[in-house]
């Protein structure tokens, strides 16, 4: 299992962030974005060579907010604002 980790330069210390159980136990966590009220990350796994998972999202206290499936599991990040998300694919 993998969860998100944060490190602060300031302390030298890194911080566990809470997930409230929300993230799968197989799977991997990628795209750690912390945000002004919380953090975003984009959880998956691999079965069979396709890809499931979601980005979720998470307050301060890391109380889930919302989970929101791309509607590609290619896409390699997104930019979030309050009222809509940008999904990002590479190619």
């Amino acid at each position: 299992m993998s969860y998100p980790l944060l490190y602060h330069c300031g302390t030298g210390k890194f911080e566990v962030l809470g997930t409230d159980g929300a993230l799968p136990k197989e799977g991997r966590v990628g795209d750690l974005t912390v945000q002004p009220n919380g953090y975003y990350v984009h959880s998956f796994r691999t079965v069979d060579l396709v890809r499931h998972g979601a980005y979720m999202f998470f307050d301060r206290q890391g109380k889930l907010l919302k989970r929101v499936s791309p509607p590609d599991m290619d896409s390699h990040d997104i930019i979030a604002s309050p009222d809509s998300l940008l999904y990002m694919r590479y190619v």
